[in-house]
């Protein structure tokens, strides 16, 4: 035998004792709550209930906690989304503005303009009129 055989057969060994000996324990350990409550289930219940609401309701709380936190977290997302949707809106208005001077200033038509841009007639030419200031 080698020294690595013998060394696995001690561990192995030492590994099933553990077991036996947890499991041992938990017999006894069950053994004992049947002793101590015998026949008679509602003292044990009785016993129990009190601790069971306390988790319960610990895990309530917790529960609301995180719904409150989801939903602020939420409205803050919504309140990004709009802050950067108005942001974009105004990138987007002020580059079709800066377009639209740039193709009054090249000599390009009211129809041209308003066509290729997506802008009101009138407004291409309140454009043109401001252009000249």
């Amino acid at each position: 035998m080698s020294p690595t055989l013998s060394v696995l057969i001690i561990v192995s060994a030492c590994a099933i004792a553990i077991g036996i000996g947890l499991l041992a324990g938990a017999i006894l350990a069950w053994r004992n709550t049947l002793l101590q409550f015998g026949n008679n289930p509602t003292e044990l219940q009785a016993r129990i209930l009190p601790e069971i609401g306390a988790i319960v309701e610990q895990i309530d709380t917790r529960l609301a906690t995180q719904e409150h936190h989801r939903t602020s977290d939420m409205e803050q997302l919504r309140q990004s989304v709009a802050h950067m949707r108005a942001d974009m809106e105004w990138l987007v208005g002020e580059r079709m503005i800066e377009q639209a001077i740039q193709m009054c200033r090249d000599g390009l038509s009211t129809d041209r303009i308003s066509a290729d841009l997506g802008l009101q007639p009138d407004a291409v030419k309140a454009i043109r009129l401001l252009r000249v200031h």
